[in-house]
């Protein structure tokens, strides 16, 4: 269910401008897939499931994305003021960023709060650690593969992340994705010892029967600390890779050319336009 937490990420972030209706209309369908997978589902189940995610929807359309439209705007508006773009500048939108996406989740919690204490049994319990120990199991047979291949298939998305803005990026701009691929090559696997770490948590508390409210609240923490009542070392990793990656959406978008700010001001527009059709 964490999926939908990265929800607003691709559609503010990845989607082509052209697509994002598109992509808003299966946002439905990809979360009962993500709960047709770690769920056990009976036919009942099914439809209460739907129900809510319907109402999560409703709720997402409503209230975010106007915000999310009103964020993307300020932005632009921002950049095309200032005519150009400087780093404290960016560092501030990408805190803005979190926060709108923090929220997000927020709203999404007391929906899946709902739907998990229908799953509190001994059965739905173990069938939800199963799914937890496939989807991690599944994640970390990537890391077999060559680390070159790994670092060159995650500088080639983010190169796509950054150009659908941007436009084409250069040999220099290019060059700090890749220092930045290199020097967090090592984060998938930490990253994986605390979802593991995170999914016992949850198993746990899952296996104490708790109601929605409870769960409501420990999704809060879990999603928006999930660090917390670690080692202090990793604690702090969760910081540590959002200022990693702060610092590198604000090295690419300081070093832009005009063409490449104009194309950046367009597509924020793009965006904000679309959101706020789709939320009419």
């Amino acid at each position: 269910m964490k999926k939908i937490a990265a929800f607003a990420i691709v559609l503010a972030l990845l989607g082509a401008c052209s697509a994002t209706r598109l992509l808003y209309s299966f946002a439905d369908d990809f979360i009962e897939d993500q709960a047709a997978f770690y769920l056990k589902l009976d036919a009942d189940g099914e439809a209460y499931v739907d129900d809510k995610i319907d109402a999560f929807m409703d709720w997402h359309r409503a209230r975010m994305l106007p915000q999310y439209a009103a964020f993307l705007s300020r932005q632009a508006d921002a950049i095309e003021a200032n005519r150009r773009l400087d780093r404290d500048q960016v560092l501030r939108a990408m805190d803005g960023l979190r926060a709108e996406l923090e929220a997000t989740v927020r709203g999404f919690t007391p929906f899946a709060g709902a739907v998990l204490a229908r799953h509190t049994g001994k059965a739905e319990t173990a069938h939800l650690r199963d799914r937890l120990e496939k989807r991690t199991a599944e994640q970390r047979e990537q890391l077999a593969e060559p680390a070159e291949d790994r670092a060159e298939d995650r500088a080639e998305r983010t190169q796509s992340n950054f150009e659908r803005f941007t436009g084409d990026l250069n040999e220099a701009q290019l060059q700090i994705i890749r220092r930045h691929v290199a020097a967090t090559m090592g984060d998938t696997k930490r990253r994986l010892d605390r979802r593991k770490r995170n999914s016992k948590r949850f198993i746990a508390f899952m296996s104490a029967a708790p109601r929605a409210n409870d769960i409501q609240a420990f999704l809060n923490a879990m999603f928006l600390d999930p660090d917390a009542g670690a080692p202090a070392a990793e604690a702090q990793f969760r910081e540590a890779r959002f200022r990693r990656l702060q610092n590198l959406v604000a090295d690419i978008l300081t070093s832009l050319s005009e063409e490449q700010r104009q194309n950046l001001i367009e597509n924020l527009r793009d965006f904000a336009q679309d959101f706020r059709a789709i939320a009419s």
